[in-house]
């Protein structure tokens, strides 16, 4: 039996057609945050002789020469897609030079065509309505590492920004940071935050949580304002699965 895949998606107010206050775009909800390591773990797990370091050595000097293709000005492409060369903005006339002022280098990216016939076994689930009134949870941090390469250690603190994340009540246990297994099992962090303002949160990850891919929420009735509260909770999830280590 063909493999099949389901999309999850959040529904937003359409911006374009003001005159009609119904209708709404569609934000995919990311499933996981896929690096090079997990490529090779997953090579590694399916029986593969090879060492998980030698792929990802493999990779990494894959990578280096599609940089050194892109950067050269060559077209690259695989079974996944191309990557092709492009220049933005609007010259003058036959006689304008390159300004970096008015003009850019980029890229675009194209999924393949084999990649593009396999949509057909997508199919799309509505999980919510995305009503978050400029709250956002941008970036996690491990403070042990410093890194934003979404692990987070079990037991120590993690720093949370964004915008409109405080927690307007932290004795409310509807509110405050979750930590989601892939059970459903949500762990929230008791321990009083170290910051609780309305970019930036220091929360210590609980040591309920088991080692694996977690997924954070934050829930909270902070509108921005000292003076109004929501009346009901706001839920901002964070787009990326973060993997929980012992520490």
């Amino acid at each position: 039996m063909a493999k099949k895949y389901v999309w999850s998606i959040v529904l937003r107010p359409n911006p374009f057609t003001q005159d009609n206050d119904r209708d709404q775009l569609a934000d995919v909800v990311p499933a996981a945050a896929k690096r090079d390591e997990d490529i090779a773990d997953a090579i590694v797990a399916e029986g593969s002789e090879i060492k998980k370091e030698t792929i990802l050595n493999i990779l990494s000097l894959r990578n280096k020469k599609v940089f050194e293709y892109a950067l050269s000005g060559c077209t690259y492409s695989n079974e996944v897609g191309s990557l092709s060369p492009r220049v933005s903005g609007v010259f003058e006339d036959i006689n304008s030079v390159f300004d970096t002022a008015l003009h850019k280098c980029s890229f675009d990216i194209m999924p393949s065509a084999s990649l593009r016939a396999e949509t057909s076994k997508i199919s799309v689930k509505v999980t919510g309505c995305k009503d978050s009134g400029g709250a956002v949870i941008g970036a996690v941090t491990n403070t042990l590492t410093g890194n934003k390469d979404g692990t987070v250690q079990i037991g120590d603190d993690v720093i949370i920004e964004g915008e409109k994340i405080k927690i307007q009540d932290e004795a409310d246990t509807e509110q405050g940071v979750f930590f989601v297994d892939m059970e459903g099992n949500e762990h929230r962090v008791t321990r009083k935050l170290t910051a609780n303002k309305p970019s930036r949160l220091i929360a210590r990850v609980p040591s309920s949580v088991a080692e694996g891919n977690v997924s954070l929420i934050i829930r909270t009735r902070y509108t921005g304002s000292s003076v109004n509260i929501l009346k009901n909770l706001r839920e901002l999830r964070y787009a990326y699965e973060l993997k929980a280590v012992k520490a």
